[in-house]
């Protein structure tokens, strides 16, 4: 297992940027995948059924984002760079395969989550690539300007 460090970016310096966030979940009328009936939990006095867990992981050249989404659909998630945010809404649907029977005991969650990260400053959001597999959404977001390249020095 790889180390774990707090990164220096998510200091006292992202107040301002984590208050307008908190405003604009607070009156947004609804999740953009899911319509106006805000299934995914935003919107004043929504709250998300369930949190997938989710691992950030700080390489050379990207930040790599994994979040566990086991049993929801590709249809049923969205995934938004604004500024130095990154939000992830979505919802997991409830089976009916108790076919016939009851059930005794029921600990998968399922019903709306929604999940924001706060992008490091170096992350480009447009270049972001994201990937669901396995019940795992791997999200890729390359680094501005660590790309190292050789410079050629001139002679007089």
């Amino acid at each position: 297992m790889g180390k774990c460090i707090r990164p220096s970016w998510l200091g006292i310096d992202d107040l301002t940027e984590t208050m307008d966030r908190l405003m604009r979940v607070a009156l947004e009328p609804a999740c953009p995948a899911h319509g106006a009936a805000g299934a995914c939990g935003e919107g004043p006095g929504r709250a998300d059924a369930w949190r997938p867990a989710a691992d950030v992981c700080e390489t050379d050249g990207a930040w790599v984002l994994r979040v566990d989404l086991p049993g929801v659909r590709r249809e049923d998630v969205v995934l938004e760079a604004r500024g130095r945010e990154l939000a992830l809404c979505g919802v997991r649907r409830a089976e009916d395969d108790a076919r016939g029977g009851a059930y005794r005991m029921l600990e998968r969650a399922c019903g709306p989550f929604r999940r924001s990260f706060l992008l490091p400053p170096d992350v480009d959001g447009a270049a972001a690539l994201a990937v669901l597999a396995d019940g795992v959404l791997t999200v890729t977001l390359p680094r501005r300007g660590r790309i190292a390249r050789r410079i050629d020095i001139d002679t007089e």
